[in-house]
């Protein structure tokens, strides 16, 4: 068995099913709605986007990777990657019954879906509301929140009082599949006066502690844990708007501590249809925990006609590839932001049925808690002998002559090929500024039979000569450097298996 775990999440927020929904017919002058035959909905053009296992603009995985992959104990490949849909929230304009018709559609739309290869399941929605989900002008709890509980039941099985909306707040334990995620209601205290102030109170905070105490420690600390809410949780500056308010969650620094405590990896939510990425890792000097950083991903909105008005704004969502090995303690995130594309290069508009997703932008990261360092280092130096002096620096120069000053490098960091444990970054960095350094034309990569293939890059095309490796076994990966003339030489880097020296 393996120790690491895989998850893809489609991370959708802010659908805005309503008048103001970008995939139906605009409302023409006369105020009656528009024949909506060949406008493509939300769903169908999500659905072509997830068809193959792969997006269409990406092209095939530039990585090759080592055999054998990770196998179970049936001999079969580690089942350790999964695909789940994250809401979070606004899946109405204006909580109508027609538009929760909508958002309940499409949410069974999403459970029946195939994304990526993976055959989805009820079990892999989740969800939270969001501050359009309410109706507003209702006088008690129950009116407001009546329609979105019956959604949330429908979809979830899990029935919530519409008076007491603090309880879609809870920890959903899938612990024994290597998830862990959070629904946490923001919206819990909106009515009409405060439709966009959102906060979480400190008893469901408390609230989501217990819940995360009675999961047995290995189990969670060895599951991917996933945060959703509606509001964003720190408030950027980008997303302030003149005249809103304070729009961020209320008593949002308690929340975030309580997620780091217990080893949240990733928060993701909505409300300001703006699609940021980014870490929060706070360090205060006087709190001595070794907390770990968050990633936190807003969807932007995948379905609102309500957009900056700044050049290159469009609906959105994300696509993340989160893997977390508990043994090293490391994770690694992928997040690509995918755009409708609506227009052709020349901002000409395409019509409805030619609309595609694309990708924006892509924010890979990776993070390993430093490890404690040794009370006292066992190493000692000393000064050497002319003779030891001769022995050691003869072979150093002529390992430096055979390569023209051109040295390969390795940087190890967990792979995103779900059945394989880590991936292994090489490119050639040399001593350019030394009178005999001379760079290579082109160099091959190789890491032996199990790879298949060499791996041959020409300087026009990389001067870095990078390249990738994934591998489930330590390996000497072979660079062989060529030069005008026609000479070569080869160098040698190790990729170890890092959780061969964490398990020791």
């Amino acid at each position: 068995m393996t120790h690491w775990r895989q998850l893809t999440i489609v991370h959708l927020s802010d659908l805005h099913f309503g008048a103001r929904h970008r995939f139906q017919p605009p409302i023409p002058p006369d105020g009656h709605p528009a024949i909506a035959k060949g406008w493509p909905k939300l769903l169908d053009l999500l659905q072509r986007d997830w068809m193959g296992g792969t997006f269409a603009d990406r092209g095939p995985p530039p990585t090759p990777s080592g055999f054998p992959p990770a196998v179970a104990a049936n001999g079969l490949p580690e089942p350790n990657s999964r695909v789940v849909v994250a809401l979070t929230g606004d899946l109405t304009e204006m909580a109508s019954d027609t538009e929760f018709a909508d958002a309940k559609a499409f949410a069974v739309g999403c459970t029946k879906s195939m994304i990526t290869g993976w055959s989805m399941q009820p079990q892999d929605l989740f969800i939270v509301p969001g501050n359009h989900d309410l109706q507003w002008d209702k006088k008690t709890l129950e009116g407001r929140w009546l329609p979105y509980c019956h959604l949330h039941g429908t979809l979830t099985g899990a029935h919530v009082d519409p008076a007491s909306p603090q309880q879609l707040t809870r920890i959903i334990d899938q612990s024994a599949d290597g998830l862990i995620v959070a629904e946490i209601n923001s919206c819990a205290f909106i009515e009409r006066g405060v439709e966009n102030r959102g906060q979480v109170d400190q008893a469901a905070i408390a609230a989501l502690r217990d819940q995360l105490d009675r999961i047995d420690t290995k189990a969670r600390d060895g599951a991917i844990k996933v945060a959703l809410m509606h509001h964003h949780p720190v408030h950027l500056p980008g997303l302030a708007e003149s005249n809103e308010g304070y729009s961020a969650l209320v008593n949002s620094n308690a929340l975030l501590e309580r997620l780091r405590d217990y080893g949240f990896h990733l928060i993701l939510h909505g409300h300001k249809h703006t699609p940021y990425t980014f870490w929060y890792d706070p360090a205060c000097a006087w709190v001595s925990n070794k907390a770990y950083p968050l990633m936190i991903a807003s969807g932007g909105t995948a379905g609102s006609t309500e957009l900056a008005g700044v050049p290159g704004a469009t609906n959105t969502y994300n696509m993340i590839t989160l893997r977390w090995d508990p043994l090293l303690r490391r994770v690694r995130i992928h997040v690509e932001t995918r755009g409708l594309a609506t227009t052709r290069a020349d901002n000409s508009p395409l019509d409805p049925d030619q609309w595609h997703w694309r990708t924006l932008r892509v924010n890979d990261r990776h993070f390993e808690l430093p490890r404690d360092t040794p009370a006292k280092e066992g190493a000692t130096s000393r000064q050497p002998t002319p003779a030891e002096l001769d022995a050691l620096e003869k072979p150093r120069q002529a390992a430096m002559l055979a390569t023209r000053r051109n040295y390969p490098v390795v940087e190890i960091l967990p792979s995103l090929d779900p059945v394989q444990g880590n991936e292994a970054r090489v490119r050639i960095e040399g001593q350019v500024r030394a009178k005999d350094y001379q760079a290579p034309t082109r160099v091959e990569w190789w890491a032996g039979t199990a790879f298949e293939k060499v791996i041959d890059v020409k300087r026009e095309d990389d001067p870095t000569f990078g390249a990738r490796f994934t591998y489930w076994g330590p390996m000497l990966i072979q660079a062989r450097l060529h030069w005008p003339n026609g000479e070569s030489a080869e160098a040698h880097v190790f990729a170890p298996l890092p959780s061969e020296g964490a398990a020791s």
